[in-house]
């Protein structure tokens, strides 16, 4: 009974991130993740898929596909400039971005990174949120 209520389980994630999901991440040895794309560097990616964070090095990966993606990104570019908008297409040298301002494309050596502002508080796993602690004083 266990083994089915996990398949029923799996198979309704599965369902609901390939309805819900944004991106898809195509890796070189071809296994293709659905979800959300977090963070690029020139080094990563973070990706959030199945309620988890994931990172994969830039050299592991085939492709993103964005074309079933209505994300608004932040672009920072090397000189720190920003430019808020959505991943179009990219091919080797460039991302193409559409933003207010029309389309526009930019060289990926230009780019220092891309990230989802919806997904923020998956970017570094390693801050920590402070809370302080109040005090009250009985009068």
């Amino acid at each position: 009974m266990k083994k089915y209520l996990l398949l029923i389980n799996f198979v309704i994630i599965n369902i609901i991130n390939n309805v819900f999901a944004i991106e898809k991440l195509i890796l070189n040895n071809k296994d293709i993740y659905t979800g959300n794309l977090v963070l690029i560097t020139n080094e990563k990616v973070v990706f959030y898929f199945l309620e988890k964070r994931f990172e994969f090095k830039i050299s592991e990966i085939q492709k993103i596909d964005f074309s079933k993606s209505d994300s608004e990104f932040e672009i920072i570019l090397d000189d720190n400039s920003k430019i808020k908008g959505a991943i179009i297409d990219q091919d080797d040298l460039f991302w193409t971005i559409g933003s207010s301002a029309g389309i526009t494309p930019i060289e990926k050596k230009r780019v220092k990174e891309i990230f989802n502002p919806k997904f923020a508080k998956y970017r570094d796993p390693s801050k920590k949120f402070i809370f302080k602690k109040l005090q009250y004083k009985a009068s």
